[in-house]
């Protein structure tokens, strides 16, 4: 889903090259790696301390991504080491490297509790066979046997761009405060993109780095997944999108994990909250007639479905039908293959 508002603005005209460390603002410096994906890159930051760095984020774990990070060590860092390591969540964009970042220089990650066990989960699907919950997951929602095979072949892609995560790690909550260098930040907890999403807030630079949570030209994908079928995170992302437009400054500039820096949140958040709200009554419309999760994609979706992001469009199917369902406004049959029907209330 795409959604630019005319009531942002970008304060910069490009992002960094590769291993370029372009300054926000006093010892906040803005990264770019790159992704082999369609979604072709992640910002990450750095910011610096007295004797020591501190980064947020840390890009896929692939040779190409390890070697940018050792130019960056070598030619950028003064010496001094990368001792605090904060992910905001536990996608491999932005937890791939974090294991080996900690690692490198005995840094202690940082993040929330369930992002942190969740990613733990995942990695430890590495190697193994799906499970018949999940096939049953893709079969309720209409996926056909070659779908279901493709699957298979491919679980536990998760692992293949995720390095071993540390054994210990700092917490991060809703409200903590992190001192770093000479600048106060709070945490902001999200929801509905990953389970416990950390935003980091400085009011008094007028930023926030947003991760995910905020993004400037997408809209970040809200899925639900076979561990939880029966799961709302649309509407505890619809909540978060609420919560943020109260707390963050319209004047702040958000740093975001994809795109550029925008001024706007406030515009932003509000966009991103009516956006889902048309697609959910788009949807109720649908179902005049039963409907499955995997109909309902030409409805959301402008881009063609294919093998490459059918799982993440189911998701997010998933997530709108389960929202309609748990709000009463559409309802749920089964039938003999397990294949999952949603009807509109009338």
């Amino acid at each position: 889903m795409t959604n630019t508002s005319s009531s942002i603005n970008f304060p910069y005209e490009q992002a960094p090259n590769p291993g370029e460390l372009v300054e926000i603002a006093e010892g906040i410096f803005w990264i770019r790696m790159p992704m082999p994906f369609a979604l072709d890159h992640i910002n990450l930051w750095l910011l610096e301390e007295e004797h020591q760095w501190t980064v947020v984020d840390s890009g896929l774990a692939t040779d190409a991504i390890v070697e940018i990070w050792e130019d960056i060590f070598e030619n950028h860092l003064k010496g001094k080491p990368i001792k605090r390591v904060i992910c905001t969540h536990m996608h491999p964009d932005h937890v791939g490297l974090a294991g080996w970042l900690c690692k490198r220089d005995k840094g202690i990650l940082h993040m929330s509790l369930a992002e942190y066990t969740y990613c733990r989960t995942l990695l430890a699907e590495k190697g193994r066979e799906a499970p018949d919950e999940a096939i049953a997951f893709y079969r309720s929602a209409g996926f056909t046997k070659e779908e279901i095979f493709h699957y298979s072949a491919h679980f536990g892609w998760f692992g293949k761009l995720v390095k071993a995560l540390p054994h210990q790690f700092k917490r991060l909550e809703q409200d903590d405060t992190i001192k770093i260098g000479s600048h106060q930040w709070r945490v902001l907890v999200g929801r509905g993109h990953s389970p416990e999403h950390v935003c980091l807030y400085n009011e008094k630079l007028k930023l926030v780095i947003s991760g995910d949570q905020i993004l400037p030209n997408i809209s970040s994908n809200i899925s639900v997944w076979p561990m939880e079928p029966f799961s709302n995170p649309l509407k505890q992302w619809l909540q978060s999108c609420e919560f943020l437009k109260q707390v963050i400054g319209n004047d702040v500039t958000v740093l975001p994990a994809h795109g550029l820096p925008f001024i706007g949140a406030k515009h932003r958040l509000q966009a991103l909250i009516d956006e889902h709200n048309e697609d959910l009554d788009k949807l109720e419309q649908f179902c005049d007639v039963p409907r499955t999760v995997v109909e309902g994609f030409p409805v959301l979706f402008k881009a063609k479905i294919d093998k490459n992001n059918r799982i993440m469009a189911t998701g997010e199917s998933f997530a709108h039908f389960n929202y309609l369902l748990e709000s009463g406004r559409v309802t749920e049959q089964i039938n003999e293959q397990g294949v999952k029907h949603f009807t509109r209330v009338k």
